[in-house]
């Protein structure tokens, strides 16, 4: 039971969860329409809302995947480092890492131009995140403008929680029947 006291309240880290969320969802309801004309020639409608009902589920799973970073975080180092401005510090940590995931993803051109210096500079790029993290969680300004935006992201997990479950649902059924 000691565990769960090392957690952040459930605020803050449906206020991460919800910044997550945003980004992630963002970044593929765009690749989506981006391609959605070009479907339209060699898809019908149901197999399209099939690419999306596969596109919001995995969303649903990366962005879990993604919140256990900074829990893992919040976990591992002491209380007053990470878990007390658990909103901000979770949301550098996440954004740092996501945007150096995009530069990865830019790097490859086909399957034989594997960034193998790129990849090798993870841990050093968790590190920056962790230390920028601490150093963002110094100044005040920040933590309010961070927060607040936090805040407001909150009514995207009401929109994107229950379409991700319904299209879980349909992926269950169509994957049984």
């Amino acid at each position: 039971m000691a565990i769960f006291k090392r957690f952040p309240p459930l605020a803050q880290v449906a206020s991460v969860y919800s910044f997550i969320v945003l980004v992630i969802y963002t970044w593929t309801i765009l690749w989506f329409f981006w391609r959605l004309p070009g479907w339209f020639y060699f898809l019908s409608v149901g197999e399209i809302l099939i690419v999306f009902a596969y596109s919001m589920m995995t969303n649903l799973f990366e962005s879990l995947l993604i919140l256990c970073l900074p829990l893992g975080l919040s976990l591992v180092l002491p209380r007053k480092w990470f878990s007390d401005i658990f909103t901000t510090r979770g949301i550098v940590v996440v954004i740092t890492t996501l945007a150096y995931a995009v530069y990865i993803l830019t790097q490859f051109g086909s399957r034989d131009d594997y960034p193998n210096e790129v990849v090798r500079l993870i841990p050093v790029v968790l590190l920056f995140s962790v230390i920028l993290a601490f150093l963002i969680g110094k100044v005040g300004i920040l933590v309010k403008a961070i927060d607040f935006f936090a805040k407001q992201t909150i009514v995207f997990l009401y929109i994107t929680i229950p379409v991700s479950l319904v299209s879980s649902l349909v992926i269950l059924v169509r994957s049984i029947f």
